[in-house]
């Protein structure tokens, strides 16, 4: 093996990696908080591909890009020495090859060095939190640090899953030779296991602020903790999940997804195997979306909009004005205040 490529860590090398992460996820400027406030985490949840990226970098500049932390799981890997060298080298095994060979512990560590110090920083947290041990894990690490906890779980149609997980490693690679796969089985395993799990956390009132979002950011459910500590029924976050993955897609939607598509499948066996078998079985779940409809429902807000509401209104966070930025129909915001080689943002 070229050593230039080796994804095992020395001893030295683990330390490194896991500061140079701390610091790359530690805001620049502190947070300012009146006496009692409590900190703030916004947990993030769906499948690869889904869109988190969107909503992300929409609380980011809402919530203070330069004093709310923003901790992604999927980021972990680029804090590697050899990064680079090891995509270019690893291709479609390089993400899952640099992965098992962090440092132990290095996701709880670095939620650690935000939740735990001084100051306790607000936090925009993503993963997929497709199974309820996972999901609570999460959470406890930030209650027990008196942080008020919101989980907002984005949602769409297992197509466009599976299209942006195989449109963003090839954009990656088209534009930088390296990009990040992830195992399509990775993918339909944590689509499969996401309504039930959200339904349990909010059976068990295990967040203060439950949220089912749409890929561009909008609200579609939300249950918030009362006075008596539970979340009130009718409990129907599992319902407007799977709502909204089964109706049929608007124009643009339909649009949106067409454009992506079709330059893919129109390079056909010029892409990798894995990724063009990906596209084509996209497009088979899209067609049978049916025809496209006009959306009815009348959406109530952004989640950016929401949360910053809800901190001024709790005392939870700084209380920092609204941004209120247009929303575009098929339009994806950046999703990190930094780009990677071969990490292209839309989850």
């Amino acid at each position: 093996m070229i050593a230039g490529t080796r994804p095992d860590l020395g001893l030295h090398e683990a330390k490194a990696v896991l500061a140079r992460r701390m610091a790359e996820i530690t805001p620049p400027e502190p947070p300012v908080r009146l006496p009692g406030q409590r900190p703030l985490v916004v947990l993030l949840g769906g499948p690869p591909g889904s869109g988190k990226s969107t909503t992300q970098w929409l609380l980011q500049a809402s919530l203070g890009a330069n004093s709310v932390a923003v901790y992604d799981l999927d980021d972990d890997i680029t804090a590697h020495p050899r990064y680079d060298a090891i995509m270019r080298a690893r291709g479609m095994r390089g993400a899952d090859d640099i992965a098992i060979n962090l440092p132990r512990g290095m996701m709880v560590r670095c939620l650690e060095h935000l939740r735990h110090g001084e100051p306790q920083y607000d936090v925009i947290a993503s993963a997929p939190l497709h199974r309820v041990p996972l999901a609570t894990n999460w959470v406890d690490g930030f209650r027990r640090e008196n942080y008020r906890v919101a989980l907002a779980y984005v949602v769409t149609h297992d197509a466009n899953c599976q299209l942006g997980r195989a449109a963003r490693y090839q954009q990656a690679l088209d534009d930088t030779g390296i990009g990040r796969w992830v195992r399509p089985e990775l993918g339909a395993q944590a689509f499969r296991l996401v309504p039930d799990t959200a339904q349990e956390l909010e059976c068990l009132s295990y967040v203060d602020d439950l949220y089912v979002v749409d890929r561009d950011g909008y609200v579609l459910y939300e249950n918030h903790r009362t006075a008596e500590g539970l979340l009130p029924e009718p409990w129907l976050v599992k319902e407007s999940i799977l709502a909204e993955r089964n109706r049929p897609p608007t124009a643009a939607e339909h649009e949106q997804f067409l454009a992506t598509a079709v330059p893919l499948l129109e390079r056909g066996d010029a892409l990798a195997a894995p990724v063009i078998g990906e596209v084509r079985a996209a497009m088979d779940k899209h067609e049978a979306r049916g025809a496209p409809r006009p959306r009815e429902l009348v959406l109530p807000g952004r989640l950016d909009q929401r949360v910053s509401d809800l901190r001024r209104i709790t005392g939870a966070g700084i209380a920092a004005p609204s941004v209120h930025l247009g929303r575009s129909d098929g339009a994806r915001g950046p999703g990190s205040s930094r780009h990677v080689p071969g990490h292209a943002r839309d989850r």
